[in-house]
């Protein structure tokens, strides 16, 4: 099984495409851990992306229904700080 594969399925029930796609790249980072010259730097990367998963999906539990601007209001407040 390819790596798209399993992510494009993996994200099949995301709620948006924000936290999709966020999803998509934690796991493309992960799946290529032991793959690739740099297993730290994926993992950092892989890393770096969950966190900001996470940030949207606490938005989202705080915001409720509007999980799109909850999302990207979380992101940027996160940047800016």
């Amino acid at each position: 099984m390819e790596a798209i594969d399993i992510i494009e399925e993996a994200i099949k029930h995301s709620p948006n495409s924000v936290t999709g796609f966020l999803q998509g790249q934690t796991l493309k980072y992960l799946l290529r851990i032991w793959h690739k010259d740099s297993s730290l730097e994926d993992v950092s990367k892989a890393l770096w992306y969950l966190n900001r998963l996470a940030a949207a999906i606490k938005a989202h539990e705080i915001e409720g229904d509007n999980l799109v601007n909850a999302t990207r209001s979380a992101l940027f407040s996160s940047e800016t700080k």
